[in-house]
């Protein structure tokens, strides 16, 4: 028997049924960026809140420690792991609140923006992505500098010396009652190093 037998034949081709219409997928509720904010605000918070007491103690030490690990074990040796955990609060309901609100915003501003400068195109363009980058980041700005000057004013409390606030509140009510809102939309420029 020959290789070439009338046995074999091509493969048979198929045609796509161009009359049926793929279903478009529903766009997720506009909520759903705001709960995804929070596990992320929670996850962020909780991992990397003692790297950031590290760098701004560190930034505001004025020659305190020789550097992140000298800083690291005085800070374990002489406050315990509570030290690296000061000023947690804020950002714990910061990042969460941050969070929700930039990805939420996000998510209102691209559906915004692909319904009112791109209806007709299936994909909304990078420059319509960048619209609502800049609307969420804005939009989040507000909320981010009062918590961010509440946690940097916590994590700089090394002992009874420096010690200004009990917590977080104590803190927003000090800070408002010395200098009024103003202060929290402050710039620490100690920490923009």
């Amino acid at each position: 028997m020959s290789a070439t037998t009338s046995d074999q034949t091509a493969p048979a081709t198929t045609q796509l049924d161009t009359s049926t219409k793929i279903p478009q997928k529903e766009p997720p509720p506009r909520y759903a960026g705001f709960i995804a904010g929070v596990f992320s605000g929670v996850a962020k918070n909780a991992v990397g809140h003692p790297f950031d007491s590290v760098k701004v103690r560190l930034q505001t030490s004025e020659g305190r420690f020789k550097g992140p690990l000298d800083c690291t074990i005085k800070t374990l040796k002489n406050e315990g792991i509570k030290g690296l955990y000061k000023g947690f609060t804020p950002p714990l309901v910061g990042w969460v609140l941050m969070d929700s609100v930039m990805l939420g915003s996000l998510h209102v501003y691209r559906r915004f923006v692909k319904e009112n400068m791109y209806p007709d195109h299936e994909r909304m363009p990078l420059f319509g992505y960048c619209l609502a980058g800049l609307g969420s980041g804005l939009t989040v700005s507000f909320v981010a500098a009062p918590i961010e000057t509440l946690k940097a004013r916590l994590q700089v409390q090394y002992d009874a010396s420096t010690r200004h606030f009990t917590g977080p509140i104590d803190c927003l009510v000090k800070l408002v009652k010395h200098d009024g809102l103003k202060t929290i939309y402050k710039v620490n420029h100690e920490l923009v190093h």
